[in-house]
Formats: structure tokens, sequence, C-alpha cells
């Protein structure tokens, strides 16, 4: 790697890796929603060992940022929410 640091010493180093954007969830209000995408336990093993065999990893796509991003707005689409 290009730091010095071996995949091994990678693995036991990081416990995880988080992304994190905002959704807007109400446009008359202004209010948003954290959304998450986390790498952590097997997936996170499953992309450091896509690492060593120099291929790509991705995470089932309900895990990722736009996966999470679009479950959240249809939870709060207008037809969705009642007053």
């Amino acid at each position: 790697m290009d730091l010095d640091v071996s995949i091994e010493e990678l693995h036991q180093t990081i416990i995880g890796i988080v992304a994190q954007i905002l959704v807007q969830t109400s446009a008359v209000q202004d209010e948003r929603r954290a959304v998450y995408e986390i790498l952590q336990d097997v997936h996170l093993t499953r992309a450091i060992s896509a690492i060593k065999e120099k291929v790509n990893y991705e995470l089932p796509y309900e895990l990722t940022l736009m996966g999470q991003k679009e479950l959240v707005e249809s939870f709060y689409a207008p037809t969705n929410i009642y007053p």
C-alpha cells in the first residue's frame, strides 16, 4: 500500500468506515434526516479481502447512501404522510 501499511495491519486497525449525507424530508419545514453508509463487520472484512485480491467490493444497494436516501425519501413522500 502507499502508506507502507499492510493489509493485515489495516484489518486489525479499522473497525468501521462511515459516510453520511443529509436528506431533505420536508420542503415546507426545511427538515432533514441524516443517512449513513456503514462499512463494518462482514462487509469490512469482504472489502479488505477485495483489496488483497485487487478486485472491487460493493455494499448491497440497500446499505449504500443512495439506497438509504431512496428509502428515507419514499418514507417521507407526501403520499405517506398523514395529517
